[in-house]
């Protein structure tokens, strides 16, 4: 934990990949005291292609996370869904008719720009200490202990730590160079694209 780490690490936790996933957990973990170390590969603020649409459950990690109202004014909110059949058919479903208060009653949109950049600096807010354009390629040999090592600023870098977390989504380079995954799964390409003066519902995601 933080003051207690040994010289011969970098941190207690290093978590690859800042994403919403990894900035949750270096977040989580920093807040209850451990040393942390977040990197990713990109420089921050940085866009990604999929998720600007946070369903319910979304609003409610970040929510208990706290910090849902530093990006409600930032946001578009969605109180529904609207489903749309082949045949022309289609159904509303309102979020507050179905969540009986489980959930909060509304998504929202968000670009991934500004969503991962605030939980990014959240993370630092909370202790996490984090370093971009950190590209990890896989673990550290067996006889070195347990970290990962990557390319940073032009040169080999390894990174030791008592935890790795692998937090790096879609991208499964790095799951199978630790070995956890045999084969490459089946994948989906996402594609995304902004338009203006589109005339429509404002309150609904659309499938």
């Amino acid at each position: 934990m933080r003051g207690a780490k040994a010289s011969s690490v970098d941190a207690d936790v290093v978590v690859v990949g800042a994403g919403p996933a990894g900035c949750a957990a270096a977040a989580s973990l920093a807040g209850a005291g451990w040393d942390v170390l977040l990197v990713d590969r990109a420089r921050f603020p940085r866009d990604k292609t999929c998720g600007d649409g946070l369903t319910p459950r979304a609003v409610a990690t970040l929510e208990s996370l706290g910090v849902l109202e530093r990006l409600i004014p930032e946001a578009h909110r969605i109180t529904g869904a609207r489903l749309f059949a082949p045949s022309g058919h289609h159904l509303y479903v309102r979020f507050a008719e179905y969540l009986n208060g489980v959930l909060p009653p509304f998504g929202l949109i968000i670009p991934r720009l500004r969503l991962d950049d605030a939980l990014r600096a959240y993370a630092v807010a909370q202790g996490a200490r984090f370093l971009g354009g950190y590209k990890a390629i896989g673990p550290l040999p067996s006889s070195e202990g347990i970290g990962v090592i990557g390319h940073h600023e032009g040169r080999d870098r390894p990174l030791r730590a008592r935890l790795v977390i692998l937090a790096t989504g879609a991208s499964l380079s790095l799951l199978r160079a630790f070995g956890f995954l045999a084969r490459m799964p089946p994948t989906v390409s996402a594609a995304r694209g902004y338009w203006e003066g589109v005339e429509g519902p404002e309150d609904a995601f659309e499938f």
